[in-house]
């Protein structure tokens, strides 16, 4: 099994990959936050057995560069098989086709001569949240 998180569920990837080491065979946390430091689920990456992946933006303000270098530290130190990427000019959110930095690599495509490609709308996503 696998388990990919995005944003604020970041952390839940990678925790039940610690907490399930012998279920868990991959995790992804793409953008997530709080991934180091208090209140993140960095005393489990010692218990995951598979591998983890995390997937950063360069200009995240929810996930500072100090944040994830410290991750990126703490997995080393702890031996987990894990990559941390860093996504270049990249915001949160950068996995949504209409935000800024998708928008900027779409204009800059273009000017470059290479085809649009083209990005159906999707319609919200609606949860149980108010």
């Amino acid at each position: 099994m696998f388990s990919v998180g995005y944003c604020m569920s970041g952390p839940f990837a990678y925790a039940v990959a610690g907490m399930f080491p012998d279920r868990i065979q991959a995790a992804a946390s793409i953008y997530g936050v709080r991934l180091h430091g208090e209140g993140s689920p960095q005393d489990l990456a010692a218990h995951v057995k598979g591998e983890l992946y995390f997937a950063c933006a360069e200009l995240d303000e929810y996930a500072p560069k100090e944040m994830v270098d410290g991750l990126e530290a703490h997995l080393q130190a702890v031996g987990a098989n894990a990559r941390v990427e860093w996504y270049p000019s990249a915001h949160h959110g950068f996995a949504f086709p209409s935000r800024e930095g998708a928008l900027r690599r779409r204009a800059r495509r273009a000017s470059l001569g290479a085809p649009a490609r083209s990005v159906r709308p999707q319609p919200p996503v609606r949860g149980p949240f108010p």
